[in-house]
């Protein structure tokens, strides 16, 4: 007999436990209610249990492939009101599908749903549930934002239909109540929302109840006011440098810092001349004698700084080294021309000559991140470039994580060209931060540099792999119009095991083998973005 459930997920579930138990051991068939149970019954009159079993399994799962629970199927959805955007073409439709059901292939989907939310289309309703199940999975909220555009207003519609995909989309009710009575995903999808179109409606909404919320729920809620940053919400993030989680202080602490004019940036901008002693650089007839910064950490942090975050050390009596890489991370950029530096690159040779230069040059690039300051960036990555010969720490490994994704992919490019000319030691390193940077496609005179360097060290250092740092960045970020160019002219690999016969022969045939796939699997994936940027024109 067909046995009703709860609903159309607890069916499906009841429904695999029944199949895997056997129907001589579980003969009643579980099934959702409603329209569900009636189909079932009605297909199925006179038949024996396993065949049952295979008809209800065929209506669940149209269900789910709907997006639908099947306890629900018999009352009638909202009516979706409005306009749509129109469902891309077939072509496009085609390179979805093939994304979606392909997993060596899903490095692609962001930049499909990217290039259909520039485009105005949306995708077509038959992809929409495998989508939804998608979307559920996208941690990076500039791709999560992408997806629910492309989905559309349809793709909206059909995720309020599912409890599982509910969350998916922030409601177009009353921000207020949904805030007030949803579960943890609904209410951070609403703040999200709400911090995009009206920063000070956002704060409005959570001031009410922060102090009740849960310590990761609180940390969240901080976090989301980096969208819509201004100054309007320095009472709130001051506020919050109280809370009783560091996770929480930190994060208003790290915000406040990107606002140079905050009254923290102003408080942390007068710690400075306690802890560095600035001397700007001399200039004789003769010759100048360079700036010198002089780090002094005695004197423990008082409950002030302690309240902004300044760490003090082990014993309790000095600034702890993290405090003075939040100090300088803290403080505003433009504190250093007021001490008189005459340029941000005095600034950070002085640095690198103390003792101190690895968390001091660590703090001024957290500074320039979180400030935006093209003119730091640009000192930064000359400093790596061109270090000074007294440098007491390696420059190269501060800086480049940090400002390189921010930076307009101009200005990016033309950096990565400079790193590129540098010394052997310098340029690789470097040269795998700047693929690694960013989120847009290179330029094609950049894309074709890149291929000639990946050419150049296959052909000097076989037995390092060393396409592996270009991989899988040329997949991603190479245009397709130089998919014939990616795939030709690669040097044959010599031997690197030549001096080493026993195995020799099996490790070059293993290394030949990655230096093929890695080829292949990189014109495979430009055709397929070729093919993409043909069927989905921006």
């Amino acid at each position: 007999m067909v046995a009703p459930t709860a609903g159309g997920g607890d069916a499906w579930d009841a429904l695999v436990a029944a199949a895997l138990l056997g129907t001589e051991r579980s003969p009643d068939v579980p099934v959702g209610g409603g329209a569900a149970a009636a189909l079932v019954e009605a297909a199925t009159a006179g038949a024996d249990a396993p065949r049952r079993v295979l008809v209800a399994a065929a209506v669940l799962g149209a269900y789910v492939e709907a997006g639908r629970g099947a306890a629900r199927a018999t009352a009638a959805p909202p009516r979706l009101r409005g306009p749509d955007r129109p469902t891309c073409r077939v072509g496009a439709a085609r390179v979805l599908a093939r994304l979606l059901r392909e997993e060596r292939a899903s490095a692609l989907r962001p930049e499909w749903f990217a290039r259909a939310a520039r485009a105005g289309v949306r995708v077509p309703d038959e992809l929409m549930p495998a989508c939804l199940e998608h979307l559920r999975g996208v941690k990076d909220a500039a791709e999560a934002d992408a997806v629910r555009t492309a989905l559309g207003a349809r793709g909206a519609w059909l995720a309020g239909q599912h409890p599982t995909w509910a969350g998916l989309f922030a409601p177009d009710g009353d921000p207020a109540a949904a805030w007030a009575t949803g579960d943890r995903a609904r209410r951070m999808a609403v703040l999200a929302r709400r911090r995009r179109d009206d920063p000070a409606a956002a704060r409005a909404l959570v001031e009410g109840t922060l102090a009740q919320e849960e310590p990761d729920d609180r940390e969240a809620i901080v976090a989301a006011f980096a969208t819509g940053l201004s100054a309007a919400d320095e009472p709130f993030l001051e506020a919050r440098l109280d809370d009783r989680r560091k996770a929480v202080r930190t994060t208003a602490a790290d915000l406040l810092a990107r606002l140079p004019t905050s009254a923290f940036a102003g408080r942390m901008a007068a710690r400075v001349p306690a802890h560095l002693v600035y001397e700007p650089a001399r200039r004789g007839l003769l010759r100048t004698k360079p700036a010198v910064l002089t780090v002094t950490l005695a004197g423990a942090p008082d409950a002030a700084a302690r309240r902004d975050g300044l760490e003090p050390s082990g014993d309790g009596k000095a600034l702890g080294l993290e405090g003075l890489v939040h100090l300088v991370a803290c403080a505003p950029l433009a504190a250093w021309a007021a001490l008189g530096a005459t340029s941000p690159r005095e600034v950070l040779d002085a640095a690198a000559r103390t003792d101190f230069a690895a968390e001091l040059l660590r703090g001024f690039a957290l500074a320039t991140e979180r400030q935006r300051d093209l003119a730091w960036a640009q000192a930064l990555v000359a400093l790596a470039l061109d270090p000074p010969r007294d440098a007491k720490a390696a420059t190269g490994g501060h800086g480049p994580a940090v400002v390189l994704a921010w930076l307009p992919p101009a200005e990016r490019e033309r950096l990565a060209l400079a790193a590129g000319r540098a010394p052997r030691d310098v340029g690789d390193g470097w040269m795998r931060s700047f693929l690694l940077a960013g989120d847009g496609p290179w330029s094609e005179a950049f894309g074709r540099y890149v291929l000639e360097v990946a050419k150049a060290q296959a052909a000097a250092e076989p037995g390092d792999r060393p396409w592996g740092a270009f991989d899988p960045a040329l997949e991603r970020r190479l245009p397709p119009s130089l998919v014939e160019e990616a795939a030709n002219g690669w040097p044959d690999l010599r031997n690197p095991f030549t001096t080493h016969p026993d195995g020799g022969a099996a490790s070059f045939a293993a290394l030949n083998a990655a230096y093929r796939a890695f080829r292949d699997r990189l014109d495979a994936t430009l055709r397929q973005r070729a093919e993409l940027h043909q069927e989905l024109p921006t």
